[in-house]
Formats: C-alpha cells, sequence, structure tokens
C-alpha cells in the first residue's frame, strides 16, 4: 500500500481536521502537515494568521 511506512497502517488518515483551528489538513510532499488552504499557519475566521501550525486533531476511538 503506498503512503504506509515498513507496511503499517499511517497513525492517521490522510486528511483530517487540524487541532488548533479545525479547517481540513493533509500531508505535503515532503511529509509536513498543511491545511487544505494551502497554508502551514493556522488562521482564525476573520483570516488573521494564528500562532499555531497544521497539526492533526487526535483520531477519535471510532477512527482508531
Amino acid at each position: 500500500m503506498r503512503g504506509t511506512r515498513g507496511g503499517r497502517l499511517p497513525p492517521y488518515p490522510r486528511v483530517c481536521p487540524c487541532r488548533h483551528c479545525g479547517l481540513v489538513v493533509l500531508h505535503d510532499n515532503d511529509g509536513n502537515w498543511i491545511h487544505a488552504s494551502l497554508s502551514y499557519t493556522c488562521r482564525d475566521r476573520w483570516g488573521g494568521v494564528a500562532g499555531t501550525t497544521a497539526e492533526p486533531a487526535a483520531p477519535g476511538p471510532a477512527d482508531a
């Protein structure tokens, strides 16, 4: 399966909400988390830059 490390399933889904702002995050070509808006930094609801960067929310019990 492509995108797995050592035949294991990845710990997070390919796309999930950001733990800080709730926007959708995914991996970029280098394996770093990035928002679907192509911004590494989180933004508030008015578009202002927040002090956090894209990071996935922990998977819930149903996702594990």
